[in-house]
């Protein structure tokens, strides 16, 4: 049984203003107009609001819905990376507007960057936003190659799930179901 209903997913996109034709136009290029190193050409933000069909319930909240942002960047020579964050109201100073502005913000600026350089600006104002920011920098660190973020073999993962019940018997009861 999902745990969520269908999603409402709003996003915004940002891609580099103009292709460059030749070598003149960027350090990036060698007279031949083969590129040297990977920049980011397109940058998609989105938005997802889930509701939950269950409510989820930490000591400070019940959550009815998650928003995680879901961050794509692709590069010049076909690379891609993805990054996710769920910015969680009460567990920090950390807000879902303050995250998605930070988010949007930052994404304006990584069209037409290398990677690395994306990671090094990032390192410098991560602590603004720290859920927006690890959702951009996982992105640019799979665009990087990083081997933990780009398996292409299926991956099994133990995950820990929630208990709901606030009765012992119902909790109980719910985790001989979930076993």
């Amino acid at each position: 049984k999902p745990c969520y209903k269908p999603p409402v997913v709003t996003g915004l996109k940002f891609m580099k203003s103009r292709v460059i034709n030749h070598a003149r136009d960027s350090p990036n290029f060698v007279s031949t107009g083969i590129l040297m190193s990977p920049t980011i050409i397109s940058v998609d933000l989105r938005r997802i609001r889930m509701p939950l069909v269950t409510p989820y319930r930490l000591s400070y909240r019940t959550f009815d819905e998650f928003e995680p942002m879901i961050v794509e960047l692709r590069d010049n020579q076909g690379g891609y990376g993805f990054g996710e964050g769920h910015v969680s109201p009460g567990s920090s100073a950390e807000t879902r507007e303050g995250g998605w502005q930070f988010a949007k913000e930052f994404a304006a600026r990584l069209p037409s960057c290398e990677p690395m350089m994306g990671c090094r600006m990032l390192e410098k104002c991560w602590h603004q936003s720290p859920v927006a920011a690890t959702a951009l920098m996982s992105a640019l660190e799979m665009l990087l190659g990083y081997e933990g973020l780009s398996k292409a073999e299926g991956i099994r993962v133990p995950l820990v799930t929630p208990v709901n019940a606030v009765e012992p018997e119902a909790i109980r009861s719910e985790i001989e179901v979930k076993l």
